[in-house]
């Protein structure tokens, strides 16, 4: 029963995403020097591995845009959101994610960088990720867009 669940979801994932007018594809990377290859658009996640309960520590998210010509993305306040999941995979950090409303331009190859500064007052291991949360106008459309980053492992002594 788990295989066919399994081969449904994944059926069906790729049935959706035939079916778009322009493909856009999309390479995750989680290590700090990696760089995209063959892609439109890239995120990747900077995270310390481990830190000190208590203490504040800071995630880098980044998006970049491999097209060769500038894009237009209109997304919240912050391009992406931030995750942090407990080993039971719930979610300790928790903040509303704004309408879109900033138009940002980003150059051919150009990116943008964000960081999120957090602390956690219990020690464990959790998970850490962002989500790219954007739309872009496509041949006289909107689409909106979320790119995940890998999540990452985080140790908190």
């Amino acid at each position: 029963m788990k295989h066919f669940v399994l081969f449904f979801t994944i059926f069906t994932l790729f049935s959706i995403l035939g079916c778009t007018s322009q493909t856009v594809n999309i390479k995750e990377t989680s290590s700090k020097n990696a760089e995209p290859t063959n892609t439109e658009y890239a995120v990747g996640l900077t995270s310390p591995g481990n830190v000190n309960k208590n203490t504040d520590f800071k995630l880098e998210a980044k998006f970049t845009n491999n097209k060769d010509s500038e894009i237009r993305i209109t997304h919240g306040e912050q391009l992406f959101t931030f995750y942090i999941a407990d080993k039971k995979g719930n979610t300790i950090n928790h903040y509303p994610i704004k309408s879109l409303g900033v138009v940002r331009g980003i150059p051919s190859k150009g990116t943008v960088v964000e960081p999120y500064t957090f602390n956690i007052d219990v020690a464990g291991e959790y998970e850490v990720w962002a989500v790219a949360n954007f739309e872009i106008s496509e041949n006289n459309a909107n689409k909106k867009h979320q790119l995940p980053t890998l999540k990452q492992a985080l140790v908190v002594r």
